[in-house]
């Protein structure tokens, strides 16, 4: 998030909105708790707080034994499955989708998801004084809605939440 202010930095901005969805919504989240002098607004699009919140798939894939037994594409193939089964929005991206999973570094995908349920914020939403508009989809098939209970119940006196249907 270090870099986010140094790029404001760089262009001379002193204060902006930010608009974040899923992880760039953990980056937008964090860089706002750091630095709220420096954000005016912020909205997060299914944007986890917490590492439980995300799909069971990918809880599971954390495990080194889950992995193991698995082979070394476990994350990459259970995200394929995920996106296979799911809505028919991603059904028609998949295509796309698989020829930009194949190019990831598998290290890479392991560290990003390990940091993510290794993630919880839910201790810093009290220090959140930022106006927070916070989207989440009924039923995400990638991180649990119930997550943002947090917002809603609490100290993050800020901010809405919207649930969007279906």
């Amino acid at each position: 998030v270090r870099q986010v202010a140094e790029f404001l930095d760089g262009l001379g901005i002193a204060k902006i909105s930010l608009v974040g969805h899923s992880l760039g919504g953990v980056v937008a989240l964090r860089t706002t708790l750091e630095w709220p002098q420096r954000v005016d607004k912020l909205v997060l699009v299914d944007t986890p707080i917490h590492g439980e919140s995300l799909s069971g798939s990918l809880r599971v894939a954390r495990n080194p034994l889950s992995r193991l037994v698995a082979g070394p594409k476990t994350l990459v193939g259970l995200w394929m499955r995920a996106l296979k089964k799911s809505s028919a929005g991603w059904a028609q991206m998949y295509e796309e989708i698989v020829e930009d999973t194949a190019r990831l570094d598998e290290a890479a995908v392991q560290q990003s998801v390990d940091n993510m349920l290794g993630l919880d914020l839910r201790p810093k939403l009290g220090g959140l004084y930022t106006h927070t508009l916070i989207v989440h989809g009924e039923k995400d098939e990638f991180i649990d809605p119930g997550h943002i209970e947090a917002f809603a119940q609490g100290p993050a006196a800020t901010s809405q939440v919207v649930i969007l249907p279906g």
